[in-house]
């Protein structure tokens, strides 16, 4: 690394002197920016990278000079730095632009072609596509060859990618061959410590544990570990996955105490990586580097569970721990130091991504429900990569969030000691299991998904529960949704029918409670205030809903609320300066069709009695008014009066507008929301343009949101939709507010990713900095929704935690409903979760 840096030094050096000497040299220039993409390319620093490849073609076109191989060079290792990002369509796209450009420059057997030939055959390897890799591989072979020789140190880049290729197709001999011929060459070439030698022994040490030649592979791995670590340093992905495969491998011989070495070594040295590349990156580049470089590794729970010693558990719990929600941890405190700086520059950049946020959004809704697509596409993906790169100044100018990150260095002890003695805290993973005594390539060892839960107390007791297969789980968890979707549509739910409904509920949600909770239960030593952390589809389960025997649920026995991570728990402990001011945004007229100031017009509108806060068939309706939302607000004000001694502002009927949210000068103690939510699925929305990202397929609907339908596509690009999207709530400023509430239908919904979270409006309020959010997951009816929201407050300013507050809301409905109903059916009750700090 320190070799890299020094080369840097240099090369920026000259790249100046070329630039400002008394003659341009744009060929220098250029020479420079290519050495410094794939130095920044090595070292992981992707953005840099591209910035210097961007800038060499602009230095290569503005002075008119001709094709060479230089500039077929600088796209391949331009290509090198896509496929490092797993972007693996743009890197062929980028490769075939390098051996097109080689092929005009050069002959078509020319051996200056063998390079783009071994990178595209390197990709193709990935994509899956062998024969064409293997082609490509032996045609850049034969072409260094002839030109070269058998021995020349050019062949060895085809020799190990002919060696992984056919250790994918578990061809281990003829593998292990190449390997050997490439090894022999670097011995002429090259020092026992090359980075190329490095890649050969580890090419020989995966052929040999694939074999189950464990010995031989303990040997070649150890030799790689020394050469790679000497060449790269500690910190580097390369390094990170020889130690992966130490573990596996001690794994397989059963020395659980010298995998949990190689494990717990691996593990520092990706937090290290991770941690050095989330400065200055986006949180779509933060998400990318976790997908090719998780902090998540799957076969260290199968290893706990064939070794269940404490230290295993131990370990996998602390792996959990420090590898959920990374990416929202990262941005929301880059988010709170920009709100919070004293710097004008940095509350800027904030501000101005607010903005973007909005603009992005409302192209995204308004414009894309009409024509002149391409257009569309374009600003987006221009105000795309604006805001990206302001996020990324942010995150280099917030020099204190890697301080405060830094900060958050924790064990497992930091976390058990924030658990209350009446308390557990259970850590939920979606994974991947590894079968430590079958031979084979890793593929061939990775079973069926599964759900893995940990258990932790204030004493630091840790158990671990098998929970089952994935799969099963996941399905029974949408059947059950998808039954109180049904329960709630198109149906008179106070009819006899309803116990017929929630009885065949209860045989779902019965399969639910042994499967996922039963496990869990056995280690809860009679404690029931839950912390639940879960993972996948189980982040759309409220856990309250699990039936209890006598016709009871979970709710009437346990407290419980949700964390994303454990390791949350420590931050809740640090007290945030507060306002003293609550904003209410009830009620909104969707049509503005009332007095400016005044009610949202509903004597004229015929309510059914199960109306609910949501639009049917996303985007296709116009939004209803809704008829107790404003009591609702106006009773929760007297109560926040009264009891709180609190400022409160109430926005209702035209009031209740988009910029009221936008244009907050400090964040509120409380914001509520009373109206209708929405979250789209992953669908062409519109029948005209594909949305992609979540957060804006999801959202909360304000006054005047029904222009949305009737002027799509005519209104003021500057004026606000009545649309507040999840992407704009990404952009508030909520840092120091307690509590959201979104008293709306599908607010806890969205797209499931695995370790971090709902990407939705739970994470966009997340990102703002709110520290509680109270959402729904599913359509609620309006009537029920305002009574328990009303309780809620009641009990949270009457001294209850926030938890406890929710709790006995929904166990008053279940009470009323159970006496006057003679029906229990969590659709009435269930929808309401609480997310973040339950105090």
């Amino acid at each position: 690394l320190s070799r890299y840096r020094e080369a840097e030094k240099y090369l920026l050096k000259a790249l100046k002197m070329a630039k400002t000497g008394p003659e341009p040299l744009p060929r220098t220039a250029i020479d420079c920016l290519e050495g410094l993409c794939y130095i920044y390319g090595a070292q992981a620093r992707y953005d840099e990278a591209e910035q210097c490849f961007i800038r060499a073609l602009q230095i290569f076109e503005e002075n008119n000079l001709p094709e060479s191989s230089k500039i077929s060079s600088l796209y391949k290792d331009y290509g090198n730095m896509l496929m490092d990002q797993d972007r693996l369509e743009e890197a062929e796209s980028t490769y075939r632009t390098s051996y097109e450009i080689r092929e005009r420059v050069c002959s078509t057997d020319s051996v200056d072609l063998a390079e783009s030939l071994n990178n595209i055959g390197l990709l193709y390897i990935r994509m899956g596509r062998y024969d064409e890799a293997e082609e490509n591989l032996r045609r850049a072979l034969r072409l260094r060859e002839d030109y070269f020789g058998p021995d020349h140190s050019f062949l060895i880049y085809p020799l190990t990618g002919l060696g992984e290729l056919f250790t994918v197709l578990e061809e281990y001999e003829t593998a292990d061959a190449f390997y050997q011929r490439a090894l022999a060459i670097c011995g002429i070439h090259y020092d026992s410590d090359h980075l190329h030698t490095g890649w050969c022994l580890k090419g020989l040490a995966d052929t040999r544990r694939f074999r189950g030649l464990y010995p031989e592979a303990e040997e070649y791995y150890g030799q790689a570990l020394v050469v790679e670590e000497n060449a790269l340093g500690t910190e580097n992905t390369a390094v990170a996955e020889i130690l992966h495969c130490q573990a596996l491998l001690h794994g397989s011989t059963g020395e659980y105490v010298k995998a949990l070495e190689a494990y717990e070594r691996m593990m520092s040295s990706r937090q290290e990586f991770i941690a050095n590349q989330f400065r200055g990156s986006s949180e779509d580049q933060k998400l990318r580097f976790l997908g090719i470089h998780p902090l998540i590794v799957n076969s260290l729970f199968s290893c706990a569970l064939s070794d269940p010693s404490v230290e295993t558990r131990r370990m996998s719990l602390e792996m959990v721990l420090k590898g959920k929600a990374v990416a929202l941890e990262a941005v929301s405190a880059e988010k709170e130091i920009a709100w919070c700086s004293d710097m004008p520059e940095i509350r800027e950049m904030a501000e101005g991504w607010l903005g973007i946020c909005g603009q992005i959004s409302d192209l995204s809704i308004t414009r894309a429900m009409v024509g002149d697509v391409g257009t569309i596409v374009w600003e987006i993906d221009s105000l795309g990569e604006l805001k990206d790169s302001l996020q990324k100044q942010m995150s280099v100018l917030c020099s204190e969030a890697a301080q405060e990150l830094e900060a958050r260095r924790f064990d497992i002890s930091d976390v058990a000691t924030s658990i209350a003695d009446s308390a557990v805290l259970c850590e939920i993973v979606r994974y991947e299991p590894y079968d430590f005594s079958a031979t084979g390539n890793d593929r061939e060892r990775t079973g069926r998904p599964r759900y893995l839960a940990f258990t932790l107390d204030h004493e630091e007791t840790i158990s671990l529960s098998d929970l089952g297969d994935a799969s099963v789980i996941d399905s029974l968890v949408r059947l059950a949704r998808r039954m109180i979707y049904d329960a709630g549509s198109g149906l008179d739910v106070r009819s006899d029918r309803i116990t017929i409904l929630e009885a065949r509920l209860r045989d779902v949600t019965q399969k639910l409670h042994d499967m996922v909770f039963a496990p869990i239960e056995t280690a809860l030593g009679g404690r029931r205030d839950l912390f639940i952390c879960p993972d996948g589809e189980l982040n759309l389960l409220p856990f309250e809903i699990l039936p209890r025997p006598g016709g009871r649920f979970l709710i009437e026995d346990y407290c419980i609320s949700y964390l994303s991570t454990g390791r949350d728990l420590l931050r809740f402990e640090e007290e945030p300066e507060r306002s003293d001011w609550a904003l209410l945004v009830a009620a909104p007229d969707f049509d503005c069709s009332s007095a400016q100031s005044g009610s949202p017009n509903f004597a004229s509108v015929q309510f059914d009695q199960t109306t609910s806060r949501s639009v049917s068939d996303c985007w296709s309706d116009e939004f209803h008014p809704l008829p107790s939302g404003l009591s609702e607000a106006e009773s929760i004000r007297e109560l926040l009066e009264t009891k709180a001694e609190m400022n409160v502002s109430l926005y209702f009927g035209a009031e209740a507008r988009e910029e009221i949210i936008k244009t907050m000068s400090d964040p509120p103690f409380l914001i509520h929301f009373a109206t209708h939510g929405f979250f789209c699925e992953d669908v062409d929305v519109t029948a005209v343009h594909m949305i992609e990202n979540p957060l804006l397929r999801s959202g909360i609907a304000l006054a005047n949101a029904n222009a949305v339908f009737r002027n799509a596509g005519t209104a003021d690009s500057q004026s606000e939709d009545g649309i507040l999207t999840a992407f704009e709530v990404s952009g508030l400023n909520l840092v120091g507010t307690e509590l959201a509430v979104l008293s709306a239908c599908e607010t806890g919904v969205g797209d499931i990713r695995t370790g971090e979270g709902v990407f939705g409006l739970r994470r966009a309020f997340q990102h703002a900095g709110a520290r509680a959010v109270i959402m729904s997951l599913w359509k609620v009816p309006d009537i029920e929704t305002g009574h328990l929201m009303n309780e809620f407050y009641r009990c949270w300013l009457g001294g209850a935690s926030k938890k406890e507050a929710l709790r006995q809301s929904a166990l008053k409905i279940i009470e009323v409903n159970r006496n006057n109903q003679g029906h229990t059916h969590p659709l009435f009750w269930g929808a309401f979760v609480l997310v973040g700090d339950s105090h």
